[in-house]
């Protein structure tokens, strides 16, 4: 949070948004002031539920695309085809790269949620932002869970983050979140202190 500002991309928005473009004059180009990513551009790529209907989004290097869900009601314009985009561009102050590495594991992470909530099972997810988020980790270096537990010794927010560089900020703030609920971490006067030995036990399973 201190180097990178908030992005916003929910492409299941575009579920509502289709039975409008698929009913306008074809074909279309979209502009998108405000784009991020650009997620939301891709409407034609996405597979739609719509209960009473539904449309399956091409596959790209033989992965099925997200699928999302939309409630309708009897009046709703169900689409039988997606709508035929021929030129698409976005704007946006700060805009991310999901080529690369960092900027696309930041997008990830502030879009985790949303896809654990909104992806249909066993029908792919929305956007993959990055799959390299413990690539360079050697099996015996320690998480960020547990680095985070060992720094907390009175450190602030700020000052944790400053001592994880190679972490983005959100991953350490999650981290600190899921020790604070477990009480592993307390804070107190705004400075984080362990309350546990520095090590993240995994749950125990019976």
């Amino acid at each position: 949070m201190l180097k990178r500002s908030t992005q916003t991309n929910e492409p299941a928005r575009c579920a509502t948004l289709l039975p409008v473009l698929a009913r306008l004059p074809q074909p279309l180009a979209l502009i998108e002031v405000g784009a991020s990513a650009c997620l939301c551009l891709m409407a034609d790529r996405y597979g739609y539920d719509y209960g009473r209907g539904s449309l399956v989004g091409p596959s790209v290097d033989q992965l099925d695309p997200p699928v999302f869900s939309c409630v309708v009601n009897a009046t709703t314009p169900v689409p039988t085809a997606p709508p035929r985009v021929t030129w698409r561009a976005g704007f946006d102050l700060d805009p991310v790269d999901i080529s690369d590495p960092n900027q696309a594991a930041w997008l990830e992470a502030l879009t985790a949620e949303v896809k654990a909530s909104t992806a249909t099972p066993g029908r792919g997810r929305p956007p993959k932002a990055a799959t390299n988020k413990s690539a360079g980790r050697e099996p015996s270096a320690p998480s960020l869970g547990e680095r985070v537990l060992a720094l907390a010794a009175g450190k602030t927010r700020q000052e944790l983050y400053a001592a994880c560089p190679s972490d983005l900020p959100n991953h350490v703030g999650m981290a600190v979140q899921r020790h604070i609920r477990a009480g592993r971490i307390q804070e107190r006067d705004g400075k984080l202190y362990a309350t546990s030995p520095a090590t993240e036990q995994a749950p125990a399973t019976a």
